[in-house]
């Protein structure tokens, strides 16, 4: 079958829908359009409701972490529920593992329903929050399984781990890196897995915004020290 050059799936995949099109018969340029023009207008209008993370991330850089402390609380709870309601017919396990410093990282670990005793292929997943916000109950990560589970419905079940990697600026970097190195090589450990119901073969690293960076960060330094990552979803 024929299939398009590079040059023209380019094409294709960099052209803008509009929802008027140029009346004058020729390509208006991005920025003259105006549609781009009301979009850059509604930015405007509702940029003074980006002055209260402003003044957050003033006061955490001065060392008042009270208003960052307020917005984690309002957003995990109203996060978790949707998270827990998501999945709430997958099998729990807290898992708690060791840093190298002694301390605890722990980690939420869900087998999806109907996965029975087999040892499953695992999805390590980072949430987002721009490395400040959001726990290992993100709603992003829960819908994500579930769709993923929805995907795969006809192949083999993947349990899924949600890590609980620490945050900034209480933890600058690399605590989160690190975190999710100590999590890989938690499950790298073919017993361990089995244990806890998992293929450790088959290990699959994901995440989403921030958690896409820590997602990247572990499975290139797994990549260094020859641990096998089946795939890396970002």
């Amino acid at each position: 079958a024929d299939r398009p050059s590079l040059p023209e799936l380019v094409a294709t995949d960099m052209r803008i829908p509009f929802l008027s099109p140029p009346t004058d018969g020729e390509e208006t340029p991005l920025w003259r359009h105006p549609e781009v023009g009301l979009i850059d207008w509604l930015i405007q209008l509702s940029f003074p409701l980006l002055l209260p993370l402003e003044r957050m991330t003033t006061a955490a850089l001065s060392g008042d972490l009270s208003l960052l402390l307020e917005l984690r609380g309002k957003m995990d709870q109203r996060d978790g529920v949707q998270h827990d309601s998501v999945l709430s017919e997958w099998r729990l396990t807290l898992l708690q593992m060791s840093r190298a410093d002694g301390s605890t990282l722990e980690a939420r670990l869900y087998h999806p329903p109907g996965s029975g005793d087999t040892l499953l292929p695992v999805v390590l997943w980072f949430h987002g929050g721009g490395y400040t916000l959001s726990t290992a109950r993100d709603s992003h990560g829960a819908t994500f399984a579930a769709e993923l589970a929805a995907m795969v419905a006809e192949a083999p079940k993947v349990a899924w781990l949600s890590v609980e990697y620490r945050l900034a600026p209480e933890h600058p970097f690399p605590a989160a890196p690190l975190d999710g190195a100590t999590a890989l090589e938690y499950i790298c450990d073919a017993s361990r897995a089995a244990s806890i119901g998992l293929d450790s073969s088959a290990i699959h690293v994901a995440g989403a915004s921030a958690g896409a960076g820590v997602a990247a960060a572990v499975a290139t330094d797994a990549a260094r020290r020859g641990v096998a990552v089946r795939s890396l979803f970002l």
